[in-house]
């Protein structure tokens, strides 16, 4: 039973500062890698596309961006590889 009740308080305490923090912090996070991800799998697959110096540097993973990359070179292998469906 202790250990409910810390875990209850535990969680109580996270959901009100989660809720303060929702109202408080007026910021917008939108780092680069999700725009330029699609535009990387994008040279990956179909071999051109405009790269930033992040990723000619190699100091961004090319994870994210082979998500992408899956779903283009199945567009591109069923001939769907039409600008509607690949942006």
């Amino acid at each position: 039973m202790p250990f409910q009740k810390k875990f209850l308080k535990l969680y109580l305490t996270c959901l009100a500062f989660r809720i303060f923090n929702a109202f408080a912090v007026q910021t917008y996070f939108d780092p680069d890698e999700y725009w330029q991800a699609p535009e990387i799998a994008h040279r990956i697959v179909f071999g051109y596309g405009h790269v930033t110096w992040e990723w000619e540097s190699k100091i961004r993973s090319f994870v994210h961006p082979l998500l992408y990359a899956i779903g283009y070179f199945v567009l591109k292998q069923t001939n769907l590889d039409y600008a509607i469906w690949v942006v």
